[in-house]
């Protein structure tokens, strides 16, 4: 599995980049079509049969007769696999947090204000979200470019560079006011959503090793879970209090090259095994 992790994670998440991309508008349509009520149902049935589906195929052995092969468990920092306890107490994860929150939160973030930033930029909603395609479509050919480079290279080598996409389309977004601007900014935000998804994916086996990796990436899960909660919040108790969201652009730009220059220390100042 190391050897190809990169990969692997961009195969695992490409059903749900493209469930963001298509569903939302088959649903508009069945809506149109339908009504809301009944496409709440159309959404059970699919939900069982999509899981039926998973069980099914689970059960089937792919290559009967084949005996499953045993994988060699990766290690990580100091040719061992760390448990959660003594993760929580290096410096590298805490180091590593920043960055592991951002994506999150400021992508929640935008979505969860799109009507605030569109009234503010003088846009019209219809069209805004017209462009939420090219966000999946960028997130989509992000996961298997920055998945082929992890391989190639290493998660420590992307590190401090990944978040660079989101902080340009920040930049960007903070000034824009035309739709050809917002396109741009949507591919930007794709681009470091994809490269999000497999950096976090590889980045705990490849620091912390994999035979503990259960119970160390629930740390995981639970940083990116809050940072999603917690940015939306905090940036609308800023626009009560009259800090427009495209001001606030400016400071999640900056609070992202402060979590890349946390993680180009990391990149200097940790030696890993060949393997990781």
């Amino acid at each position: 599995f190391f050897k190809n992790k990169g990969k692997a994670v961009a195969v695992a998440n490409s059903g749900y980049t493209l469930a963001e991309a298509i569903m939302p508008t088959i649903f508009v349509a069945l809506i149109g079509l339908l009504s809301w009520q009944v496409s709440w149902y159309v959404s059970i049935i699919m939900s069982i049969l999509i899981l039926a589906s998973v069980r099914f195929l689970a059960k089937t052995e792919r290559k009967k007769g084949t005996k499953p092969r045993k994988e060699n468990q990766q290690v990580g920092m100091l040719k061992k696999s760390w448990k959660r306890s003594e993760m929580l107490k290096n410096w590298v994860f805490w180091a590593a947090v920043p960055g592991l929150m951002t994506s999150p939160m400021i992508t929640t973030t935008l979505f969860f204000h799109q009507v605030h930033l569109v009234e503010i930029k003088s846009w019209e909603l219809s069209t805004y979200v017209l462009f939420i395609p090219a966000y999946s479509a960028a997130t989509l050919l992000s996961l298997y470019l920055i998945g082929y480079f992890v391989d190639k290279f290493s998660t420590k080598i992307i590190l401090p560079i990944f978040l660079f996409p989101l902080v340009s389309g920040l930049l960007l977004l903070s000034i824009a006011t035309g739709y050809l601007e917002l396109l741009f900014i949507f591919i930007l935000f794709g681009i470091s959503a994809g490269a999000y998804i497999v950096v976090y994916g590889t980045f705990f086996p490849e620091f912390f090793g994999s035979l503990y990796l259960g119970s160390v990436r629930t740390v995981g899960v639970t940083i990116m879970v809050f940072s999603s909660a917690i940015g939306p919040v905090l940036s609308g108790y800023f626009i009560d209090l009259g800090y427009l969201i495209d001001h606030q652009f400016k400071f999640f730009a900056a609070f992202s090259v402060f979590a890349s220059l946390l993680f180009l220390t990391i990149n200097l100042s940790v030696k890993l095994p060949e393997n990781a």
